[in-house]
């Protein structure tokens, strides 16, 4: 099974069959896409690399005509956009510790703005995460 579909499986597990946009049931004909909710695009992949913009947390299980519903623009609500940085980041280094990513992560955690950062539960992992990266860069 390709990563594609594994991510696929996983979200239809966890949210459910039903696409988060239009709340529809997704039936067997309907053609499933894997949205991203922060745009894989050049800058955002320059921004806070590939780990980050295909982690399975930044997707959503949606029909082909939901897809763009659930995108989260940095421009206009940046602090949904960089708070979900955050989330991704501490569910990277709490599920997968021994990651050897460390460079391209701190790389992402770098371009997160702290203003930004607003939701306690969100301050809460950015101030693990800046502890745990300060530490690195100390090495």
């Amino acid at each position: 099974m390709k990563d594609y579909e594994k991510k696929k499986a996983h979200l239809l597990t966890t949210q459910g069959v039903h696409c988060p946009v239009c709340f529809k049931k997704f039936v067997e004909s309907d053609r499933i896409e894997l949205a991203h909710r922060l745009r894989k695009d050049n800058p955002h992949v320059k921004m806070f690399g590939l780990s980050v913009i295909d982690h399975v947390s930044n997707l959503a299980a949606t029909h082909k005509n939901c897809n763009s519903a659930v995108l989260i623009n940095r421009a206009t609500d940046p602090i949904q956009a960089h708070e979900k940085v955050v989330d991704i980041l501490s569910q990277i280094m709490l599920n997968d510790p021994l990651v050897f990513e460390y460079k391209a992560l701190m790389k992402a955690f770098d371009n997160i703005e702290r203003r930004y950062i607003v939701n306690i539960v969100s301050v809460s992992q950015y101030e693990i995460l800046e502890n745990f990266f300060q530490h690195y860069r100390d090495l």
